[in-house]
């Protein structure tokens, strides 16, 4: 699982929530983002990925060992200003990561990515400001709420992985 989902996870596990408690947790936290910075930021930052980001739902591998298919929350933006998902991660937490240039000549680009809970959290956020993404921002909060959980991250019973898929359908089709 990605690092920013890991966080949440580690950090209710360290409280002693259990996985299905993380919706208050990640709700909490979109309240928090939103009085800590300003309006202003939100908004530029809603268009940033209204205008340049990527949201959706990732169909992977949850491991080599385990070989079940997981569905995941994600949200990323590739852009060649360095401040800006710099600016993305001190709001909503993320990697970010350097990326090749696709052509000699091009200018290197920055990538900013988040996962789980933690695009839950941003997606909060950030929605009331979104236009052009606002139908994929419900739709992964949507998906986020109603994933479900497994007892072990081994075996995802065949009702939960195909209400996954069902949403990883949708989504791809907005």
């Amino acid at each position: 699982s990605d690092r920013c989902s890991e966080r949440y996870w580690s950090d209710a596990k360290r409280i002693g929530l259990a996985r299905a408690q993380l919706l208050p947790l990640a709700t909490k936290s979109a309240k928090a983002m939103k009085a800590k910075f300003k309006n202003t930021e939100i908004a530029y930052c809603a268009g940033i990925i209204d205008g340049e980001g990527y949201i959706g739902i990732v169909e992977r591998q949850s491991s080599a060992r385990h070989r079940s298919l997981e569905y995941v929350l994600q949200m990323s933006v590739t852009i060649s200003d360095h401040n800006t998902v710099l600016l993305l991660r001190r709001m909503f937490k993320g990697d970010v990561r350097n990326t090749r240039p696709r052509k000699n000549g091009y200018k290197p680009l920055f990538a900013w990515k988040t996962t789980g809970w933690a695009t839950y959290a941003a997606l909060m956020t950030l929605r009331p400001w979104m236009r052009i993404k606002r139908r994929q921002a419900s739709l992964g909060i949507e998906f986020q709420r109603r994933k479900g959980y497994s007892r072990t991250r081994s075996f995802v019973p065949e009702k939960t992985l195909a209400r996954r898929l069902r949403y990883w359908l949708r989504m791809r089709q907005l």
